[in-house]
């Protein structure tokens, strides 16, 4: 192995001992240059690609944590003016672990719980309270800062002291101070939900108290009694909201099937009903059962005969004691009684239900495009409009469509949006396609480089040189009739057995005997020399 490496040595040194100066130093500078190009990508394939382990951070943060790495040995890098640490990708979870159980980053401007841990005697009430509400508040901080779209945050909570009296006790108020991400502002379902996290979290507070400012001096809550839905309760105004949403998808994806997407737009507004009603309803019947009972009562009551019933006026003063008396009263009662029915329906109606509900329909007018590339826009038939209207009543439900919805058609602009999007999609791929480009780079230009190399060096001509060489050092290469007798026999002889054969057959043998041997030409150069001056002599 040595054996063909010296070997090899030795060949590359011949090779370079035959260029010339130019050809040296095309050489080297080639050589130079693809060295320099091995270490440049061997350096750049070496590096880490660095992802972001913490930012925001104080200063005393970052110096916090920069020690913890350096005795982790962890590779970092600080960037965005002091503020950001970046780690190796590969090792941003453990790096986060290891921090984390030495409680970093701890945001140590805003003091919470943890100001319990230290020995607390002799200290006043008073002193006992404000450390009470400093923890709520710093507590507070620490966990609405860790939400989407929020990088710093701070609050401030006001408890009045607990009174005697109930009329003189003061309520609760808090204040939220928020520093957002970006430019965009917080939605409003996040305001509502740092609102009710500071009220729970405080007692005798409550939501409609909690004032919440960015770092622009934007109000972002908002005060009751301003908008009709602030008397609504978040569920109801949610419950509005669901709805409204879903009658318009549900009108947009029917028109979108029939016109294309993008060229129906509907918007509904619903009135649910919040009252819970109960009523009871009694139906008699028309017709009565008949539900009979009979009752006979039968008294009778005996008087003697009257006297001046008899005949001829003649009272008789002696009539007998066994004289039968008149039958004077008989009587029968009957009592009938009827039945009517009746039928008693309750209803409970609860709360929740569609009470009316509009809509408003937007329809884009048809396109046409010119030769020259201009866009027209064409008016809907009538008939067409009046078909969409009534599907449209007919899968939101409406009755009175003439108050209720409108369809109108209207030229929509969507080049913005396709311009928009366009633009959208292209920052995205912004940053892949750099990356990619790296690395192709990187590739190519190690191709060049060789190409570049490889091409010079077979351009480059070899300088031959014609000269003669005594016999004795031809060896092999000289053949009969250069020099050899016809037995085989090689004679000592000068230049001049070269001289009757033809000039390029010398010169072709001398070049091959250069390239097998760059030693023989030392003893050509001498040996012509010499042939040169005995001529001369």
């Amino acid at each position: 192995m040595m054996q063909q490496i010296k070997q090899l040595g030795e060949q590359l040194l011949g090779i370079w001992k035959l260029l010339g100066l130019n050809q040296r130093i095309i050489v080297a500078a080639a050589g130079v240059g693809i060295f320099g190009s091995l270490m440049g990508i061997a350096y750049w394939s070496g590096q880490s690609d660095y992802s972001l382990l913490y930012g925001n951070l104080s200063l005393k943060e970052v110096d916090k944590i920069q020690t913890q790495l350096d005795t982790r040995s962890i590779p970092y890098k600080i960037g965005n003016m002091g503020n950001s640490i970046l780690v190796p990708s590969g090792q941003v979870h453990n790096a986060r672990i290891y921090l984390a159980g030495k409680g970093l980053p701890s945001n140590s401007d805003k003091v919470g719980l943890e100001i319990f841990d230290r020995p607390s005697f002799g200290l006043s009430n008073m002193q006992q309270r404000v450390n009470h509400t400093r923890a709520i508040q710093g507590e507070l901080a620490k966990t609405i800062a860790r939400m989407d779209g929020v990088e710093a945050a701070d609050v401030m909570v006001v408890m009045p002291e607990n009174t005697l009296f109930v009329d003189d006790q003061s309520q609760s108020s808090a204040s939220v101070f928020l520093k957002t991400s970006g430019p965009s502002k917080l939605g409003e379902e996040q305001v509502k939900a740092i609102q009710h996290f500071v009220a729970n979290a405080v007692e005798g507070l409550g939501a409609e108290d909690v004032t919440v400012t960015n770092s622009r001096g934007e109000l972002l809550s908002q005060e009751q009694g301003q908008d009709a839905d602030a008397f609504m309760s978040d569920q109801q105004l949610e419950s509005r909201r669901n709805l409204e949403a879903y009658l318009s998808h549900k009108a947009e994806d029917m028109l979108t099937i029939v016109l294309g997407p993008g060229n129906a737009i509907v918007r509904v507004s619903a009135e649910i009903n919040r009252d819970t009603i109960t009523s009871s309803d009694i139906t008699y019947d028309a017709d009565p059962v008949a539900r009979s009972s009979t009752e006979t009562i039968e008294s009778t009551s005996t008087q003697p005969p009257n006297p001046s019933l008899l005949g001829g006026g003649i009272t008789n003063t002696n009539t007998p004691a066994n004289t039968t008396g008149i039958k004077l009263v008989e009587s029968t009662t009957k009592d009938s009684e009827f039945a009517v029915g009746s039928r008693t329906n309750d209803t409970i109606q609860v709360a929740g239900g569609i009470k009316n509900v509009t809509a408003a329909v937007f329809v884009a007018k048809k396109e046409a495009i010119a030769a020259d590339g201009t866009v027209s826009y064409i008016d809907r038939d009538t008939a067409e409009i009046e078909s969409i209207e009534q599907a449209v009543s007919l899968a939101l439900g409406i009755t009175n469509t003439v108050d209720h919805l409108t369809v109108k058609q209207f030229a929509f602009h969507k080049q913005e949006k396709f311009d928009y999007l366009k633009e959208f999609k292209r920052n995205n791929q912004y940053n892949e396609w750099i990356s990619i480009g790296k690395q192709v780079g990187y590739l190519c230009l190690t191709l060049a480089v060789l190409y570049g190399f490889v091409r010079t060096f077979k351009k480059t001509p070899i300088e031959t040189i014609p000269l003669g060489i005594p016999l004795d050092e031809l060896g092999d290469f000289a053949e009969a009739g250069n020099g050899y007798q016809s037995g085989g026999h090689r004679k000592r002889s000068n230049f001049s057995v070269f001289e009757p054969g033809p000039p390029d057959e010398r010169i072709e043998l001398m070049n091959q005997l250069i390239r097998d041997n760059p030693q023989n030409m030392t003893h050509a150069i001498e040996s012509w020399l010499q042939e040169d001056n005995g001529k001369s002599n």
